[in-house]
């Protein structure tokens, strides 16, 4: 939780990152810069808070994966570990 509130304290926003930032922020229906909010709410979190929002609201999710590699390079057997793998071609990826 210290570590939040530290990244926060020296996080610097600059240059195009500001606007994708906003954009970001934007998408999510927010206005303003969410840092300070987290900043202010993680002081008083305990750990059985985020045990229970990360039960509530991570945990059991699915998550997709984009690997761009060299085919020769990529361990498709770790990668299957993880679960399905589909190999994509440039054209479907880029449309050309």
């Amino acid at each position: 939780v210290e570590n939040i509130r530290k990244r926060i304290q020296t996080e610097r926003i600059i240059k195009s990152e500001i606007f994708w930032s906003w954009i970001r922020n934007k998408d999510k229906g927010i206005d303003y810069d969410i840092r300070e909010t987290v900043h202010n709410e993680v002081k008083n979190i305990s750990m059985d808070k985020l045990f229970e929002f990360y039960n509530n609201e991570i945990k059991g999710r699915k998550y997709i994966y984009l690997i761009m590699s060299d085919k020769e390079k990529v361990n498709f057997d770790d990668l299957n570990k993880l679960g399905e793998v589909e190999e994509l071609t440039l054209e479907k990826i880029f449309g050309y």
